[in-house]
């Protein structure tokens, strides 16, 4: 699968993505709001296997995509699509993104681009995201592409010092994003 956009190709992973998939996974500066700590190589590795997996899946329960910048064809992060309830047409949108990238619109992109996919190709209701309350760039992604913050998430994700963490819920509906035009 392949999703072409001004900067980005967004396309599935291959065998051979695991160095670079890892090289910003492992970085504890992104994995600061995702719960903490460092990917291991085997957390990598189980990521890996796991999208090469959906990816041949029928139908497909997430969609899990590389995020390539067409300038130099360097993987800079990934984007999600985990579909949570297919009957309702329900998705849980999720992302992370080298920190050397932050700040220089990638992520909007790709966001823009996968949600567009969503509605149009794959006739989703209802798209979703939690952040941390404190991310505020992963914010900026939701709400510039048109997500809406529903509500706060009391201590629902643990952080792997044993603590829990609230999350924002951020959505958006089909209608809303073809009313839009994002």
């Amino acid at each position: 699968m392949y999703i072409h956009t001004a900067k980005l190709l967004l396309r599935d992973f291959t065998d051979n993505d695991f160095t670079a998939i890892h090289a910003f996974d492992a970085d504890p500066e992104l994995r600061r709001y995702c719960g903490g700590g460092v990917a291991s190589e085997n957390d990598t590795r189980a990521f890996l296997h796991h999208a090469l997996i959906w990816q041949a899946s029928d139908p497909r329960p997430v969609y899990a995509l590389a995020l390539i910048r067409k300038e130099d064809d360097q993987m800079i992060g990934v984007v999600g699509l985990s579909i949570v309830n297919p009957d309702l047409g329900e998705a849980e949108l999720w992302y992370r993104l080298s920190r050397f990238y932050w700040k220089q619109g990638y992520m909007t992109e790709a966001v823009q681009a996968l949600i567009a996919f969503s509605f149009q190709t794959l006739y989703l209701h209802r798209i979703y995201a939690q952040c941390a309350p404190e991310n505020q760039a992963a914010r900026r992604v939701l709400e510039k592409v048109g997500l809406r913050l529903e509500g706060l998430l009391k201590e629902n994700a643990p952080h792997e010092d044993g603590t829990w963490r609230d999350s924002q819920l951020y959505a958006i509906l089909a209608s809303e994003w073809a009313e839009h035009a994002f």
